[in-house]
């Protein structure tokens, strides 16, 4: 019994502290945010999810991130947030919509419904999928309601090399290999396909070696998902991208990076290979992080209704 009652009283001295530090924090933010609540981050992207996340916290420390489904699941079931920022997942989306909580949409999908084109389909899809009650949109160039990438900045100023950084999961990377085997070429390619190294080509699991060898390697061939694209890009590595075909964000991706002067043939071959190497150069990019832009946006949303 006296150890009961000794745990209860600690207990709720361990309670009552934890509220007057709350309270304290509270007082800390209560002049400049206006968030009253909790706010839930649910973003796989780490480079957006740190941004997100960590100038959200100059205006409230009352804030939880999830990297994945699972996570924000836990979280919804555990706590009731005031605010929902995800990228393009639909389950956070209809959760927020059902239980009347705010949810904002962060991602280069909603680039799509946000360029005012006839993609009829195609937006009712994207609304349809994820259904938010906001859309912001990430691009390769700024327009409205629609910022350029956010980056990592410490991820600047690093040594290039000659190497190719590949990653093709949608081909077949034996193929690949062979015809890597036919140059002079130095090449790392990632893949999941069991594949064996040979002299000047180093073959590699995804981990957390890629943003590594991304920093390090002189030229990228990829598909034209947004986000290796766009750190391609601003790291100016020298860019080869083949889009997924029947995937509409990436042949859109890969239009767009075309009309930059990015090589965007659809067939990985021993030709396509020579001309890329030959005449194409990293492309101009001009880049400003929209970081706070962004912000600033999401904070505007949730003070206007």
């Amino acid at each position: 019994i006296e150890i009961n009652e000794h745990f209860k009283s600690t207990l709720r001295k361990a309670v009552e502290n934890e509220k007057v530090q709350k309270e304290k924090d509270g007082k800390n933010f209560s002049e400049k945010t206006p968030f009253t609540h909790d706010i839930l981050i649910i973003e796989d992207d780490k480079t957006c999810l740190f941004a997100e996340n960590n100038l959200l916290s100059g205006y409230t420390n009352k804030i939880d991130s999830a990297e994945n489904v699972t996570d924000a699941l836990k979280k919804l079931a555990a706590k009731r947030y005031d605010l929902v920022i995800s990228d393009f997942e639909p389950i956070s989306a209809y959760w927020a919509k059902r239980n009347r909580v705010k949810s904002i949409s962060i991602c280069n999908q909603n680039s799509i419904t946000l360029a005012g084109k006839n993609w009829t389909v195609s937006k009712w899809f994207i609304k349809s999928f994820a259904k938010c009650d906001h859309l912001i949109g990430y691009e390769y160039l700024e327009g409205k309601e629609v910022f350029q990438p956010i980056c990592n900045k410490s991820n600047f100023g690093k040594k290039s090399l000659t190497t190719f950084l590949i990653y093709l999961p949608y081909l077949n990377n034996h193929k690949i290999k062979e015809i890597l085997q036919k140059t002079d070429f130095k090449a790392i390619i990632y893949t999941n396909q069991d594949i064996q190294c040979s002299d000047k080509i180093t073959i590699k699991r995804l981990s957390g070696d890629f943003t590594k060898d991304l920093l390090q390697c002189g030229s990228v061939i990829t598909h034209s998902g947004f986000s290796t694209t766009s750190e391609a890009l601003i790291l100016g590595k020298r860019l080869w991208t083949i889009p997924v075909k029947g995937q509409l964000e990436q042949e859109l991706n890969s239009k767009k990076l075309k009309s930059m002067g990015v090589f965007t043939e659809s067939q990985f071959s021993l030709s396509n290979l020579k001309i890329w190497n030959q005449y194409y150069k990293p492309i101009e990019y001009k880049w400003q992080d929209p970081t706070q832009a962004v912000i600033k946006k999401i904070i505007e949303i949730y003070e206007k209704d």
